[in-house]
């Protein structure tokens, strides 16, 4: 399928039920403020949060080899891990995809990088200074993991030029998978049972699993 009719069939499939909310914070099953607090080692954040960040190992970046490991080597590993968490939790509620950074535009340029992405916003005539989040059904997630995926090195088309962390939170359930611009993907709950639930599910060659600071498995 061409790349303009492909990007219009995401586009088509995920139209009636995205939104595009301009204040996140009444969306998320968890308080914002402590949860960036957490991140800043803010000891008042009142909220313990644990995770793990699944990293691709050396074999799986071909390191050894001499193979140069890049977005697309990335996308082969994490797209299906991806897809497994959100599926994992689906409840049937939308799940919340904000940047890490707060106050920053989702398209801080106009090259014609994320295109399905892209077309989703101007569909919704959501313009490219926008700094609210997206809510998305599991099937817009699904349709649109890859871009999502690539989105913190893919929007200036340069893998050395990053952006902005995705926070994907959970509709209902303090979950947040992270998609990291350090080409890792993270999950984080306030359950450290739920934690290492996730770690002992989804352990693989592919993957060295650290624990955050403050969690064990």
């Amino acid at each position: 399928m061409a790349l303009a009719k492909k990007t219009l069939h995401l586009v088509k499939r995920a139209r009636a039920a995205v939104t595009f909310p301009k204040n996140v914070r009444p969306l998320l099953p968890y308080n914002l403020t402590r949860y960036r607090g957490y991140w800043h080692s803010d000891a008042e954040s009142h909220t313990p949060w644990y995770g793990a960040s699944f990293q691709l190992t050396s074999e799986a970046h071909n390191i050894s080899k001499g193979v140069n490991f890049g977005l697309s080597k990335f996308l082969d590993h994490y797209e299906p891990f991806f897809k497994q968490l959100v599926a994992q939790f689906d409840d049937g509620s939308c799940w919340i995809v904000a940047q890490d950074c707060p106050g920053y535009p989702w398209w801080p340029n106009d090259e014609p990088t994320l295109p399905a992405l892209r077309a989703l916003f101007a569909q919704h005539h959501v313009p490219n200074s926008f700094t609210g989040a997206m809510r998305l059904p599991q099937q817009a997630v699904f349709a649109f993991a890859r871009e999502l995926l690539s989105y913190p090195t893919g929007v200036f088309g340069n893998e050395s030029s990053l952006y902005s962390d995705l926070d994907v939170s959970h509709g209902t359930r303090p979950v947040v998978i992270k998609v990291s611009a350090h080409l890792n993907v993270d999950f984080l709950s306030t359950d450290p049972e739920l934690v290492r639930t996730v770690v002992k599910e989804h352990r693989s060659p592919a993957f060295t699993i650290k624990p955050y600071t403050g969690t064990s498995f």
